[in-house]
């Protein structure tokens, strides 16, 4: 699983240039669709992994904007199918996540300042896996012990 090829695509940079070569080059008036959801997504994974408190969810930043915006992409997803007007598996994540993020929120938010939602995800053990995955990439179970413990210490 490769997460930077999709962070990479849905990016702001890649919203603006489409933009770009719709009103430079007369590209077909699609491509503002495509950048409009691309934009989407990438606002929803700032929101949904957010490291600073300027992107957090919190009471002091515009929180009825940000729930706005995570209850749009929630009812976007939810209303898309594909040919055999079935879901696909990362429709069905993102709608549990984005519910999940939106009544941690709400439990959460009025006893605390913001929400990092960076710090309820899996990234850190992720980071850790690779760490021992770069090391020795099927490791065995005694040598998995060994490079955690190494991963660990450094």
């Amino acid at each position: 699983m490769k997460v930077s090829y999709a962070l990479h695509l849905f990016s702001r940079a890649v919203s603006s240039r489409l933009r770009y070569l719709m009103h430079a080059e007369d590209r077909p008036k699609e491509n503002e669709t495509t950048a409009w959801f691309i934009d989407l997504i990438n606002t929803w994974f700032d929101l949904m992994s957010s490291h600073s408190p300027v992107m957090a969810l919190s009471l002091k930043n515009k929180i009825a904007h940000h729930n706005a915006q995570l209850k749009t992409v929630a009812r976007i997803i939810r209303s898309s199918f594909d040919e055999r007007n079935s879901w696909k598996p990362l429709q069905t994540e993102i709608q549990l996540s984005t519910a999940s993020v939106l009544s941690l929120a709400e439990t959460i938010l009025p006893s605390q300042n913001f929400l990092l939602m960076s710090r309820r995800t899996h990234d850190c053990l992720e980071n850790v896996f690779s760490c021992i995955r770069s090391r020795s990439p099927t490791p065995s179970p005694r040598e998995f012990k060994s490079l955690i413990k190494l991963v660990s210490v450094s």
